[in-house]
């Protein structure tokens, strides 16, 4: 039986999958949907939770490290940082609970309070950096960027 899957359906796919090396050069830019970001940040989650993939971190909800609704005294750096609110390195994913306590506050509390007591790999991380500003999100896309061609190989 044969695959009907045929070479001109390849060519349209790998159209849609750049080469790592674009992916990487443009990881600083990447902006998606609140869609897009579940879905992509949940697979880049998952990708470290578990190298077996028996863990998964489907439950946990979408958190914007720089929050939507910013506690204006918390956030001082807030309209440098409104432009990269839906920015891949702005997202990650964390437990309700958890999620609920990071609610708006400042980075050094959410890190504190919540990031650190995450079982999520990937939000764990955010741990190491010890302020948000927009140099900090673009450095975390480009962290990212790497993960993201591992998860999904370019052609």
């Amino acid at each position: 039986m044969g695959s009907s899957f045929d070479s001109g359906q390849k060519y349209v796919l790998a159209k849609l999958n750049p080469d790592d090396s674009i992916v990487e050069a443009n990881a600083k830019e990447l902006e998606l949907t609140r869609r897009q970001a579940l879905w992509t940040v949940t697979i880049l989650a998952n990708s470290k939770q578990s190298r077996t993939k028996e863990i998964a971190v489907d439950n946990a909800n979408l958190e914007h490290i720089f929050p939507q609704n910013p506690d204006p005294s918390e956030w001082p750096n807030r309209s440098a940082l409104e432009p990269l609110l839906w920015h891949v390195g702005n997202l990650t994913v964390i437990g309700t609970k958890l999620n609920r306590q990071a609610a708006n506050r400042g980075f050094l509390r959410k890190r504190e309070n919540s990031y650190k007591n995450s079982e999520i790999k990937l939000t764990q991380e955010l741990v190491r950096y010890t302020k948000w500003e927009p140099a900090d999100v673009h450095a975390r896309a480009q962290a990212l960027a790497t993960l993201i061609t591992k998860v999904w190989p370019g052609p």
